[in-house]
């Protein structure tokens, strides 16, 4: 019968047993059942299409190296047992490489019901839905400390293409900005950025902040060592 689930296909087996007559009364005489075509097996194709598939990031903001970006790819119904689907992710940004991060599951009570993640090692990692119960995914991206500057970079984390799913229109993706781990320097203040490069006449920015809180007010001096550079303001308190 037709309905507007999406499910599993579905096998149906029709099987002749005990030819009678009067109304299933008495055994019809001489009337045998085949013991080769007694039976009859049909598959019934679900014609409702593909589940829908949406990402979602969970926060706002930027990170830094080492932070974590928290998001979730679920899809619009709960699978039931025997079914399996593979949603494919795509992660990259402008020279961001798979060196530049880790993915993986976050950990938790009731997390992740049914969720496999394979090829986290490439840009395309997929991530699983399995057996009953499986409908969200929810995943850790951590951008690497990897030391040198690198500046601000622009991570995009999509839906691929080619899964078992079909990704949701609006959404299907997310950006993020990831800065350079904050440096300590001198005594108790630190650096948004380790390193700054700069193209004639240009400018570029970073923030200093101190350690811990002061007892009193603190006032600090920020100067050039290359002559062709102006920094403003001198000094912050």
């Amino acid at each position: 019968m037709g309905d507007t689930t999406v499910e599993s296909d579905e096998t149906v087996i029709l099987t002749l047993r005990n030819p009678s007559i009067n109304g299933g009364a008495d055994p019809a005489p001489g009337v045998a059942i085949s013991s080769t075509a007694g039976s009859a097996t049909y598959t019934v194709t679900d014609d409702d299409g593909l589940p829908i598939v949406t990402l979602a990031r969970v926060g706002s903001g930027a990170v830094s190296e080492g932070g974590t970006v928290e998001f979730t790819v679920t899809l619009d119904r709960v699978l039931v047992a025997g079914e399996t689907i593979d949603v494919p992710l795509s992660i990259g940004g402008t020279d961001v490489t798979t060196s530049d991060w880790s993915l993986a599951k976050k950990t938790g009570t009731s997390l992740n019901t049914g969720v496999t993640l394979s090829d986290t090692s490439t840009a395309t990692p997929t991530v699983r839905f399995s057996g009953a119960g499986a409908q969200t995914a929810t995943l850790v991206l951590t951008p690497a400390d990897d030391g040198p500057s690198e500046g601000t970079e622009t991570y995009r984390i999509a839906l691929g293409t080619g899964g078992d799913a079909t990704p949701d229109s609006t959404s299907n993706d997310f950006s993020v900005q990831v800065s350079d781990a904050a440096v300590a320097v001198g005594a108790g203040l630190v650096l948004s950025r380790p390193a700054l490069t700069v193209m004639g006449g240009g400018t570029t920015s970073y923030t200093v902040r101190l350690a811990a809180a002061p007892t009193g007010a603190v006032t600090v001096g920020i100067a050039s060592d290359n002559a062709d550079v102006t920094v403003s303001p001198s000094s912050l308190t």
